[in-house]
């Protein structure tokens, strides 16, 4: 079964191009949290920045059921593998890969 992020109340939800905004100005050796991204995964344009910055660490943060979860992919991570024929990848592949643990 896919791993179907909702958004909690009062959470912003951030656009792709948000997300790549924030992809793309995190500091070398940094670190990004996104959180509110909804959907069953990352789009195309917020992989595409993904696979440019694996020097960075990212967080999903997310609410399934109610209960807040967390996607960490850590930097270097070879995300390759993992992009899907539509250029996206799946909460569910990253779920696998990274493990999903209670933020």
């Amino acid at each position: 079964m896919p791993v179907i992020p909702s958004v909690a109340a009062g959470t912003v939800v951030l656009s792709d191009s948000e997300a790549v905004s924030l992809i793309s100005a995190a500091p070398a050796g940094g670190s990004v949290t996104l959180s509110g991204l909804t959907g069953a995964g990352l789009s195309a344009s917020v992989v595409a920045q993904l696979l440019s910055r694996n020097d960075i660490d990212v967080t999903f943060t997310f609410m399934i059921n109610g209960v807040l979860y967390q996607i960490v992919i850590p930097a270097g991570a070879n995300l390759a593998n993992l992009v899907g024929a539509d250029g996206s990848i799946s909460f569910s592949a990253l779920g696998q890969t990274f493990g999903i643990e209670p933020a």
